[in-house]
């Protein structure tokens, strides 16, 4: 669900300051519990319509993450994209 109104909301208004609110929402996300977020992230992140940039702040985000924030990220370490 949460996803869902994020993309609802996001991804349409990306030229009236959603990328903006995007940033803030996911730095927002990083900082809550990984086992409350962990959906959301797994879901936006396995998302092949989502862009290399939000990618890696996502993933950045969940530096501030509490909990076992590492071995949730490390599923992502095989990507194929260098960036991410």
């Amino acid at each position: 669900m949460l996803l869902d109104s994020f993309e609802l909301y996001v991804r349409p208004n990306k030229a009236n300051g959603g990328h903006k609110l995007a940033e803030d929402i996911l730095v927002a996300l990083g900082k809550r519990s990984i086992e409350e977020t962990a959906e959301f992230f797994d879901r936006l992140l396995l998302d092949s319509k989502l862009s290399d940039e939000f990618r890696e702040l996502s993933l950045a985000s969940l530096g501030n993450a509490s909990g076992d924030h590492r071995s949730f990220a490390m599923r992502y370490l095989e990507s194929p994209n260098v960036k991410v």
